[in-house]
């Protein structure tokens, strides 16, 4: 009844308004209150039958999709009777009801303006794998987003719905709060969220209004094609403070080692800038950092120095310094030297953060310091092909260390 009365009013004629001051109760079930106990039964068939018969009645050309949801399908395919429908119809004439898009055009706000309409749908594949980003339902939120091989399309078949996405949730950076600042799922309530960078990317209940920035998602598919999160400004498509990529898998993780030990990590120019720190060395501008460590999952190509993603208190940047099979192809693989206090910084990859020794205990993946703050936790030097920390006198070594057996 709660569909068919606020329908039927907002479309024959009437109004919902708020009387100020006025309170309505509604007592729940409570198996402690034996005032609340159920005097009747409610038959589960019965309250879709009616459910039903509300979509029927007002919904017009959108009962198909009502009628879509798995549901109803006790009356879309194993024939259970809706009952007679004449009354409704005897109503519409009377009042002279409007169709049900006069309702959707009366609150577009919640629907066009939120994306829960949207103007088109579509799915998202990663570019080097060819796989498409699908959402796996979990017991409770938030849900996990996998690559997973693309259904529909040139393969045929049809396109899972947790593969389908489209814009959603109304952009307050703009005049009106227009749609659309994030990404849905199609025919579920879920939106793309992420808490920082080098966080994993999950779904969680949109936040229609757009006043979540954790959902924050900009689609550029008039120029990179790619997904920028917390976007600086989505009426120009100008980026954002990140953007969606596949989580990088270590091989080995990174370690310090000292001059008496080995060290199977040295560093490769790429190309021929170089840099000259204040102290007189001169080092390669950008370079790899590659390990001769044997990893099973690096083909004999050895593994280079990344960041990857990684969550918890260290991992304030939401990365960390990681060995993978090395990629000709993979920027993020590059680290860029610059001239800083009497040594150099390295920054990593694209990003804005650079390598940080944390007082000789960790090799981090920190934001970059300025060089007024002299913090000599980011100044690294090069020597004899090795990428070091200087603690004093005592140098220490950047290297790969293999994973556990339980981390591979």
């Amino acid at each position: 009844e709660n569909i068919d009365q606020s329908i039927r009013i907002w479309l024959c004629g009437g109004r919902i308004e708020v009387a100020e001051g006025a309170y309505i109760a509604h007592m729940w079930r409570d198996a402690k209150n034996p005032k609340t106990t159920l005097k009747y039964p409610i038959p589960t068939r019965d309250v879709m039958r009616n459910k039903a018969r509300a979509s029927k009645a007002w919904f017009g050309e959108f009962t198909e999709k009502v009628f879509s949801f798995p549901e109803y399908e006790a009356f879309t395919k194993h024939g259970e009777p809706l009952g007679d429908m004449s009354n409704f119809d005897r109503l519409k004439d009377k009042l002279q009801c409007k169709p049900f898009t006069h309702y959707l055009q009366r609150f577009s706000y919640v629907y066009f303006d939120s994306g829960l309409i949207p103007e088109d749908i579509f799915q998202i594949r990663e570019k080097k794998t060819g796989l498409c980003l699908e959402r796996i339902q979990e017991q409770q939120q938030p849900h996990n987003v996998i690559l997973m091989p693309c259904g529909g399309g040139e393969g045929g078949g049809t396109t899972p719905e947790l593969q389908i996405w489209h814009r959603g949730n109304r952009d307050p950076s703009r005049k009106g709060k227009p749609c659309c600042s994030g990404i849905m799922n199609w025919n579920f309530l879920q939106c793309f969220d992420a808490v920082s960078i080098g966080s994993k990317l999950r779904t969680f209940d949109c936040e229609i209004q757009g006043g979540s920035i954790n959902q924050h998602f900009t689609l550029d598919d008039a120029h990179t094609g790619q997904l920028f999160w917390r976007h600086h400004d989505a009426s120009k498509r100008k980026g954002g403070d990140g953007c969606l990529d596949v989580v990088q898998v270590k091989s080995a993780d990174s370690q310090f080692v000292d001059l008496d030990s080995h060290c199977s990590s040295t560093v490769e120019p790429e190309g021929t800038e170089t840099v000259r720190s204040s102290g007189g060395e001169t080092a390669p501008a950008h370079f790899r950092l590659r390990s001769t460590l044997v990893i099973e999952d690096t083909g004999g190509g050895g593994a280079c120095a990344l960041g990857v993603g990684a969550e918890g208190p260290d991992a304030v940047s939401g990365f960390q310094l990681g060995f993978q099979r090395c990629d000709a192809e993979d920027s993020g693989q590059i680290l860029h030297a610059k001239r800083m206090l009497n040594g150099l910084q390295i920054i990593v990859g694209e990003t804005n953060n650079c390598l940080d020794s944390s007082g000789g205990s960790a090799i981090l993946v920190y934001p970059c310091y300025e060089e007024s703050v002299q913090n000599y936790n980011q100044v690294w030097h090069i020597k004899d092909g090795h990428l070091i920390w200087r603690q004093g006198h005592h140098d220490l070594r950047v290297d790969a260390k293999p994973l556990p057996p339980t981390d591979r």
